[in-house]
């Protein structure tokens, strides 16, 4: 990933830093738009509430990664003709696939359980943010991972002609990087992201093109764990 990111302890220090950032950014015009993207909606408001005491919040917005996904890459899905998944639609293909698994083992006819299709439904989910080789890779662990790639294979194939959180990620990546949002990332301005954590490589690589358009910049937090620091300085 390409710079600018910061490493910094959760609290004041990472306060401070988004503060120095937004100065700099609105040192040569005070009214330069600024977009921070913010774990949850509920760290928004707590922070724009903070940030009112010390800058002012003049054409600064909040918003979490997934609204600016959308923000960025749905006009490209729906130019290729596709529409949001909601939840009643991914229930109904999660139900319709378990038809074609629930013969096989180990799964067998617990696949019908409906009990189950909730749990399964967060499962499909991070399963959408695997590679290829990385579902083949899971797939041969054990019999049970194996049928529940199965699963999401087929369910996968229902699903084809609607878009996921995780496509919309890939999509705002893409359009950033063949220079087909500029009209967009002008009205978003310089973006900041504040204290995210859990990045999905969908969101990884919307953020590698913004920061190769240098367009962004990256707070992330430490909490004086070693073991748990390192993991998050990989990043």
């Amino acid at each position: 990933m390409n710079q600018p990111v910061y490493l910094e302890k959760y609290g004041s220090a990472a306060f401070e830093r988004l503060i120095s950032l937004i100065t700099k950014v609105k040192d040569s015009d005070s009214l330069a738009p600024i977009t921070i993207i913010v774990p949850t909606a509920y760290a928004g408001i707590s922070l724009r509430r903070n940030l009112s005491t010390k800058k002012g919040l003049i054409n600064i917005r909040f918003m979490v990664s997934p609204r600016l996904a959308e923000y960025i890459g749905s006009p490209n899905l729906a130019q290729k003709g596709k529409t949001p998944l909601s939840p009643l639609i991914e229930m109904a293909a999660i139900r319709h696939s378990a038809i074609n698994i629930c013969a096989e083992k180990p799964l067998g006819d617990l696949a019908l359980h409906p009990k189950l299709h909730s749990y399964v439904k967060d499962t499909f989910r991070d399963l959408a943010k695997l590679s290829d080789i990385g579902l083949i890779s899971l797939a041969k662990t054990d019999p049970l991972r194996g049928q529940l790639v199965n699963w999401y294979q087929s369910y996968n194939s229902l699903i084809n002609q609607y878009y996921s959180r995780e496509d919309l990620s890939l999509s705002a990546a893409e359009a950033v990087d063949q220079s087909k949002v500029g009209i967009v990332l002008q009205d978003l301005g310089f973006i900041i992201y504040y204290l995210v954590f859990d990045f999905s490589p969908g969101e990884l690589a919307l953020l590698d093109e913004l920061c190769k358009k240098e367009q962004c910049a990256v707070i992330i937090g430490l909490i004086a764990e070693p073991q748990i620091d390192q993991g998050v300085e990989k990043i």
